[in-house]
């Protein structure tokens, strides 16, 4: 709910009051309630919904017509600020670390990672076609959601995961054109 809450807020805000990203300092006025609410997922801890409402921050304040200097000086503090919150707790770190390398356990931590990897190799260039992936038949989980591009890797290949990125990049292209005409 906080996510959908905070795109509502920050685009009024933005709309009502474009004169306040003049003023660095009146900026903040905009982050203390997103600040305050990112605390409150933290208290639950839920960090990848803070970092999804941090990249919401950051990329309405960009649409909204921050000044590039300022902008540098937020994600600087927003990156810094993440990275703190996977420093000081360690299961965090532990995700981070078998994120980066899910082959050191890949029966424990990074048994899902390791198998979307394999699902991706084995899709090699052009993949083994529609429904024959095996990983998400036997050993993903949760392939039909969080790992959903390594089936689409295993069975379109590397081709049908550029199809995908690329419609995505067109997608994404067009909402910031339709921002930017809005404002």
């Amino acid at each position: 709910v906080f996510k959908l809450a905070a795109i509502f807020y920050l685009s009024s805000f933005f709309t009502r009051r474009a004169d306040i990203l003049k003023d660095l300092k009146k900026v903040w006025y905009v982050g203390i309630p997103i600040g305050l609410g990112l605390g409150l997922l933290m208290m639950e801890p839920d960090f990848g919904s803070t970092v999804v409402v941090t990249v919401i921050f950051l990329g309405l304040v960009y649409l909204a017509g921050l000044p590039a200097r300022w902008f540098a000086v937020i994600i600087t503090f927003c990156v810094a600020a993440l990275g703190l919150l996977i420093l000081i707790a360690p299961y965090r770190m532990a995700r981070m670390t078998s994120f980066l390398d899910p082959f050191k356990d890949p029966m424990g931590k990074g048994y899902q990672l390791s198998h979307a990897l394999m699902a991706i190799a084995r899709g090699e260039w052009f993949g083994v076609g529609l429904g024959a992936s095996l990983e998400k038949r036997f050993y993903l989980p949760e392939a039909h959601t969080d790992f959903i591009m390594a089936v689409v890797g295993e069975e379109f290949g590397l081709l049908g995961v550029w199809v995908v990125i690329l419609a995505f990049v067109v997608l994404v292209r067009r909402i910031f054109m339709v921002a930017r005409e809005s404002m």
